[in-house]
């Protein structure tokens, strides 16, 4: 299973609509950006109290990045009202 498919995974999960999750993910060098789009009434579920659950998929992927070499960025997008961007 790929990285960010995992991510999509647990995000659904977490989320009150799950079908309105998307993820994807743009690879630069040993960098890799994955863009999670959710909806708008989500956002905060994604994120978490005080950033706990952003803080939780970040350790997961740092976990996963260092294996292979990768350093993962996470970015959280409100998929319907206006694709507010969120770096978490």
């Amino acid at each position: 299973m790929k990285v960010v498919e995992l991510i999509q995974e647990i995000i659904q999960a977490m989320v009150d609509v799950p079908e309105d999750v998307e993820c994807f993910e743009s690879r630069g060098g040993r960098t890799c950006v994955i863009e999670v789009n959710v909806n708008t009434t989500d956002v905060g579920k994604v994120i978490g109290k005080h950033g706990a659950n952003a803080d939780a998929l970040r350790r997961l992927l740092a976990a996963m990045g260092g294996k292979e070499g990768i350093a993962y960025h996470l970015e959280v997008a409100e998929d319907r009202g206006g694709f507010a961007r969120r770096s978490v």
